[in-house]
């Protein structure tokens, strides 16, 4: 069980690696909104001057028993508009970039995963999973955006802001910035606990999900033949036993955290944070250690910390989700390539000459130092029995792969050496299982 542990750590240390390169095309742009966010974040503060500093005018202009003037109000009212509408510019115009940001990675991604499969050996596509390459290019692809279009902006934004306010409360009334906080540190705690292990654990249901999701494609796939010879139930049996799984996985990690997360939202609830910070804030106005616009404000900003807050643990769910199919569209970019000459040679004729051919699928070994010439204008029937390597022989002549030992020459040229252009307008072949229909 230690091994799995460890696998699942090094899966979503994994993520992490693939996320930061599969993010350096748009790196700049990204560093762009979040020096925007910043000037957004530090903005956040001023609404709240802006409420004290009005209550203020308003009792001491009471007090005094003196007209108000409207010069005072429409300063503050000025700030509190710019200030508003800078800080709502900074943060549209920081969303803006990021999303831009998220379309052009995209693009780079599809068409990096394109061009590399455009030059992957034939072969690769029989061995692999048609379902695998579509999420990859449509799936991971948009699993990616949250993390790229949002989370810059939004962790920072939620890490920025509470601090900007946390300051701005303590500057203003220290022992209502106290009365303020007082739930959040416990909150944090039972938050803490909830997330221990977040990132394994998220490998860990990826590989589940992707167990479920191999064993539902090979149940539909091979559908015909499982109705066609009576065994159901044995298809079915696979399937169960990946969705049993991933459902025991998910509930022993999910069931002891109910209580916990449940708890610590009521610890930031509205109701639990108006109750003790209007109360606080009650006593402490009636001691004379705070002014009403003082208590109004802190209350206000104590309700608006926990929202930034948990903005950001919601962004950490998606970056697991995001690292895992950044992993998967990494492994299809860096899926090996057939390689091509840089000095490509013309073949001289059409005759076909198989030389100590030696080819494996793995540990299993599909043919065997085979030779044989195949001439011009004759007809060439591989015969055997079924895994014989007749298929695997054909396929090599088309180059869907290369042999890894022996060569194969067209015309007296090694298939490694003729340009694939120049191959495949010399050899055509027909699939076993031909996709195109006449009408």
């Amino acid at each position: 069980m230690s091994v799995v542990k460890e696998q699942d750590h090094q899966n979503n240390q994994a993520g992490q690696t693939a996320m930061k390169r599969l993010s350096k095309p748009i790196k700049v742009w990204v560093t762009i909104a979040q020096v925007l966010t910043i000037f957004s974040a530090l903005l956040a503060f001023v609404p709240y001057l802006a409420l004290v500093w009005l209550g203020d005018i308003f009792l001491s202009v009471q007090m005094a028993g003196e007209q108000l003037r409207a010069e005072q109000v429409h300063e503050v009212v000025e700030l509190l508009i710019m200030a508003f509408l800078s800080r709502l510019f900074f943060h549209a115009l920081s969303l803006i970039i990021t999303h831009f940001a998220d379309m052009k990675l995209r693009f780079v991604i599809r068409q990096q995963i394109v061009s590399r499969l455009s030059r992957v050996p034939l072969a690769w596509f029989s061995q692999t999973d048609s379902g695998k390459i579509r999420n990859a290019v449509q799936d991971d692809t948009k699993t990616v955006h949250t993390v790229v279009a949002h989370a810059p902006v939004d962790v920072l934004n939620g890490v920025l802001s509470p601090l900007v306010l946390l300051v701005f409360m303590f500057v203003v009334n220290w022992r209502l910035a106290l009365v303020g906080v007082a739930t959040i540190p416990l909150y944090f705690f039972l938050q803490g606990l909830s997330m221990k292990d977040m990132g394994p654990k998220t490998a860990e249901m990826n590989r589940h999900l992707a167990k479920v999701s191999s064993s539902m494609i090979e149940l539909v796939a091979g559908i015909k033949v499982v109705k066609a010879f009576g065994k159901t139930g044995e298809a079915h049996q696979n399937y169960q036993e990946a969705t049993k799984d991933f459902s025991q996985a998910y509930w022993e990690w999910c069931a002891p955290l109910i209580g916990l997360c449940s708890v610590a939202g009521e610890l930031i609830s509205v109701p639990l944070l108006l109750l003790i910070n209007l109360g606080g804030g009650a006593l402490l106005f009636v001691a004379g250690f705070a002014s009403l616009p003082q208590v109004l404000a802190c209350t206000l900003i104590a309700i608006v910390l926990p929202v930034a807050i948990s903005s950001v643990a919601n962004t950490t769910w998606s970056y697991q989700m995001a690292g895992a199919a950044a992993v998967r569209l990494c492994n299809i970019m860096d899926t090996p390539v057939i390689p091509e000459t840089n000095s490509p040679k013309q073949p001289n004729g059409l005759t076909v000459q198989v030389q100590n051919v030696t080819y494996s699928y793995g540990d299993t070994r599909a043919l065997n130092d085979v030779t044989l010439t195949l001439k011009p204008n004759t007809i060439t029937a591989l015969i055997g029995p079924s895994g014989s390597g007749k298929s695997t022989l054909a396929t090599l002549i088309a180059r869907f792969d290369d042999p890894q030992s022996g060569s194969i020459c067209l015309g007296g040229v090694d298939l490694r050496d003729i340009s694939s252009q120049t191959l495949y307008n010399n050899i055509a072949f027909v699939l076993q299982d031909p996709m195109i229909k006449s009408y």
